[in-house]
């Protein structure tokens, strides 16, 4: 019986890797400018009676190092304006987040200026509301966890905005916990 439990477990294992659901471990991309803490994070989701969820990621930390011989400036309003990405089935990435509207620059602070080969440190918090739910903002990923990545926004190299693989982390997991609502 347990022999038969096993090999069932391994089975499982085996047909949701092959179906392309997210591995249970990764390594970590050393070359990426922006790394998370760590690889894999909880996801809770809280289902409403109404339809759709309101999502609450752990908090992410992260450092992003200034990967040219340039001076680099990240303008803060509030927090880092922040987008999370998640890889689709077809490889590609996705925008399924942003922290804040980039649109928004009332309330924003001066630039902070960042050398060449240092490093800022920042976290955030996902959390947000599938469409529908009048929650902002929308966390809009087709399904919840998978494998994702941190982009940073309003990162400047003079007055050029910085984008790819620039500001971009290494991948993590978001794993989701059903959770019921508050």
């Amino acid at each position: 019986m347990r022999w038969n439990s096993l090999w069932t477990l391994g089975l499982l294992v085996s047909s949701t890797w092959a179906c392309g659901e997210s591995p249970v471990a990764l390594d970590r991309d050393q070359e990426a400018p922006v790394q998370t803490q760590a690889l894999s994070y909880d996801l809770a989701v809280y289902f409403l009676d109404a339809g759709g969820a309101f999502v609450r990621s752990d908090t992410i930390e992260y450092q992003y190092r200034n990967p040219t011989d340039n001076l680099r400036e990240v303008l803060f309003c509030i927090t880092p304006s922040v987008a999370l990405e998640r890889l689709s089935r077809d490889g590609t990435w996705v925008v399924v987040w942003e922290a804040l509207d980039p649109r928004r620059d009332v309330g924003c602070e001066g630039p902070l200026q960042i050398g060449p080969g240092e490093t800022f440190s920042a976290a955030t918090v996902i959390q947000g509301g599938t469409p529908g739910t009048n929650t902002y903002p929308v966390y809009s990923a087709d399904e919840f966890g998978g494998i994702y990545r941190l982009v940073l926004r309003r990162v400047f190299d003079g007055s050029i905005e910085v984008s790819g693989g620039e500001v971009t982390s290494n991948r993590f997991i978001l794993t989701p916990q059903s959770r019921d609502p508050p």
